[in-house]
């Protein structure tokens, strides 16, 4: 089982890369048990969504 601090590590690492088949089922594992890494997955979810919209809307009105 993954600790708070792993899967924190892991959830960002997850932007920049696929994690392993072992790295997602323990992502998943912890996740069940684990409330609140998994309100911090949603934040994280939620916040690059965000982030991708306001970069786009800011692209377009410097063109």
């Amino acid at each position: 089982m993954k600790t708070c601090r792993e899967v924190f590590v892991m959830v960002l690492q997850s932007q920049d890369r696929n994690l392993s088949l072992f790295e997602r089922l323990s992502l998943r594992l912890h996740l069940l048990a684990c409330d609140a890494c998994s309100i911090f997955v949603r934040q994280n979810k939620v916040l690059s969504v965000r982030m991708k919209a306001w970069r786009a809307y800011r692209d377009e009105s410097e063109a």
